[in-house]
């Protein structure tokens, strides 16, 4: 597979992606940009597309060769909560769920303005109670996401969690994680090559809806993440998003969670769904791929040495 330079994905994502993010578009005019920015993204061969059967979450499945039924991973995409699908987010999923060596569910979930939160996050948490007990042979899945999808993998994540069906493991890339835009819209944020204040300003109206910004399941900045399962945060010190990010990474060490923060240098929001078209994409989906396979081996062999031992037949 060819590997273009940064330098040149570097003029195609502000050629073609950064126009599409644009609030003065109508809604279905940036989605139908989006999903044209995305369509030709190659994906690993091997790595099997199937879609949800009927009756389950509305999505997609990428099914890695010789990855068994145990370990799995739901993948919420980013995209402002307003643009983005699995099918924008194939590569990124493909490449991850090659990399952990498991299958990653993609969820379709409701897009604002139509339906504005907490369509999203209903649906999210729907789709982990269903992949937790539904879904044979699967036992702790674990969770990943970007931007807008990073934030809902937070709240899904803390969600499980009190409920009592914890995730094996986070994959946080760009989380967006205050819809305040406080730090994200100020002029010290960086000059981000993709996200404008204005673009993410108009999607969190469009997704609140004249909700309360402050609401942790909107805003994972102000929740308690003392319950964050394992976690690894993948950013770039060049994305607007970064100041909030570096508080967000501080909040959470300082809560007990256990967090891994890698920040990739001179990059762009969510790199990541590239795949394996980008070499600096490859190389953290590997990484995230890596974590979130071993956080789920663990709780494996966890759960194998708690089960009660049995002698003899029955």
């Amino acid at each position: 597979m060819a590997i273009v330079p940064v330098g040149v994905w570097r003029g195609l994502v502000r050629s073609l992606v950064a126009p599409g993010l644009d609030p003065d578009l109508p809604v279905t005019e940036q989605r139908r940009r989006i999903a044209f920015a995305t369509r030709l993204l190659p994906r690993p061969r091997g790595v099997r597309l199937v879609p949800s059967a009927q009756g389950d979450p509305h999505g997609e499945w990428h099914r890695p060769p010789g990855a068994g039924p145990e370990h799995a991973i739901l993948y919420l995409h980013g995209g402002g909560f307003v643009v983005g699908s699995p099918r924008t987010h194939r590569a990124l999923a493909s490449a991850l769920a090659m990399a952990a060596r498991a299958p990653v569910f993609v969820l379709d979930y409701r897009l604002a303005p139509e339906f504005p939160y907490p369509a999203a996050l209903d649906d999210a948490m729907a789709a982990w109670e269903w992949l937790n007990t539904r879904v044979p042979g699967v036992h702790r899945p674990a969770i990943a996401g970007d931007s807008a999808g990073g934030n809902l993998a937070i709240g899904v994540a803390l969600e499980a969690a009190r409920l009592g069906s914890p995730a094996a493991a986070l994959g946080l890339f760009s989380p967006w994680l205050d819809l305040s835009c406080q730090r994200s819209a100020s002029p010290d944020a960086p000059a981000d090559l993709m996200l404008s204040s204005a673009w993410m300003r108009a999607c969190a109206r469009l997704y609140l809806a004249g909700g309360d910004v402050s609401e942790p399941r909107v805003s994972p900045a102000h929740a308690d993440l003392a319950d964050l399962p394992p976690t690894l945060l993948q950013s770039t010190n060049s994305e607007r998003l970064a100041p909030e990010i570096e508080v967000f990474v501080e909040r959470a060490r300082a809560a007990g969670a256990d967090l891994r923060a890698d920040v990739w240098p001179d990059l762009w929001h969510a790199w990541q769904g590239l795949g394996q078209a980008l070499e600096p994409a490859r190389a953290a989906l590997d990484e995230a791929g890596r974590f979130l396979a071993a956080a789920m081996s663990r709780q494996g062999q966890v759960s194998q040495e708690s089960a009660p031992n049995r002698v003899g037949g029955g």
